[in-house]
């Protein structure tokens, strides 16, 4: 396997950024690059920092096990392959907190803008109730950044409307430890969750185990939907593109407009494999790709509006429910109305079925 060769800042990535002064060790980033280099990848530092400042930055990586192999230059065998020390230190890998992605590099849709204004409203809200300040680091904004930063990326990947919804049920079951295909009781529900970086020596393996009987439970379950009654809704214009492909093998053909040079746009891909039989597919493939334009406007509900909207996503929660053979024994649910948002807000009481599983085993390797 051949190595690569990484390169990476020092203030605000191997450390917090207290320049000129050294910040707090980000061990997390020190574990995976000595691991890295364990593994035979090399590491080049590339620092702003000179003279005395890099000197001690380079000890301080020392002290916690960070041997360099080169800083602020390419390592000898690029300056070889190039013929001179390019002035650009060449690398597989670049590792900085200032990095950007190029998908990241494109013009904001009117509903990404609208979700960094909420995140920001949200952000004002949380910091006048903890008291912190600008400056200040507070778990709350922490919370809606990391949130913001999810579904950043979402839209960087080209997920919308379906996928983004399948993305994060996928994603919300994997938060709550909840299986992602049906546990039957065979041996490969048994799942390996061995930690393999090395010395940190965690090791759990755990198998869930069908009850022998229906178990059901009687339990409270809460309710909360908000929206502002300032929203954006979509209006599909008659702008679209259609592509279709084949797929065999590793080859990959297309026949039409593929890219979306719309600023906003939602993708339908349907595909279907060739078989022979019933069960025996072949690598072959046919799909087609949809683009269909939309435009985001900006709506202001009515408060009548905004009832109706409630009601009908709190029914819809209900029938869901239902379908999966949850039975409601009562509803206590209320629509409050505020200054620029309404939610439907309470409790139900619920009946459902309930699993049993063992208790989750250790088994040393």
């Amino acid at each position: 396997m051949n190595s690569k060769i990484i390169a990476v800042d020092f203030d605000g990535t191997l450390c917090e950024n207290k320049w000129p002064e050294i910040g707090e060790a980000n061990e997390d980033m020190i574990y995976y690059l000595r691991k890295r280099q364990a593994e035979g990848d090399k590491l080049i530092l590339w620092t702003c920092r000179v003279g005395d400042m890099l000197r001690k930055a380079i000890n301080w990586c020392y002290n916690y096990g960070l041997i360099f192999n080169a800083v602020n230059e390419n390592l000898p065998e690029i300056i070889d392959s190039f013929g001179s020390d390019t002035r650009k230190i060449f690398a597989n890998e670049y590792i900085d907190d200032r990095n950007r992605l190029i998908s990241s590099c494109r013009e904001k849709s009117n509903m990404e803008l609208w979700v960094e204004n909420e995140v920001r409203i949200a952000c004002e809200h949380e910091r006048k109730a903890s008291g912190t300040k600008e400056e200040e680091q507070d778990y709350g904004c922490a919370c809606f950044e990391s949130a913001l930063k999810a579904y950043r990326s979402l839209l960087e990947d080209g997920h919308s409307g379906f996928s983004i919804g399948m993305t994060k049920y996928i994603l919300v079951r994997m938060i709550e430890r909840k299986p992602l295909t049906p546990i039957v009781d065979t041996e490969d529900v048994w799942s390996d969750a061995r930690d393999r970086s090395g010395d940190r020596g965690e090791v759990v393996n755990y198998h869930y185990q069908n009850a022998d009987a229906d178990i059901e439970a009687e339990t409270t379950l809460e309710y909360e939907n908000e929206h502002r009654f300032s929203h954006s809704e979509k209006k599909y214009t008659d702008a679209k593109k259609k592509a279709f492909y084949i797929k065999i093998g590793n080859y990959f053909g297309i026949l039409g407009g593929w890219k979306n040079h719309y600023q906003e746009a939602e993708i339908y891909t349907s595909e279907w494999r060739l078989k022979i039989g019933e069960h025996f597919y072949i690598p072959i493939s046919f799909g087609v790709k949809e683009i269909r334009q939309y435009e985001s406007k900006e709506k202001v509900y009515t408060q009548e509006e905004m009832r109706i909207l409630l009601s009908e996503e709190f029914q819809l929660f209900c029938k869901e429910l239902e379908e999966k053979k949850i039975e409601i024994l009562q509803k206590d649910v209320k629509i409050y109305l505020q200054e620029n948002s309404a939610k439907a807000k309470g409790t139900l009481r619920i009946q459902e079925k309930i699993g049993q599983h063992n208790e989750t085993e250790m088994i040393d390797f």
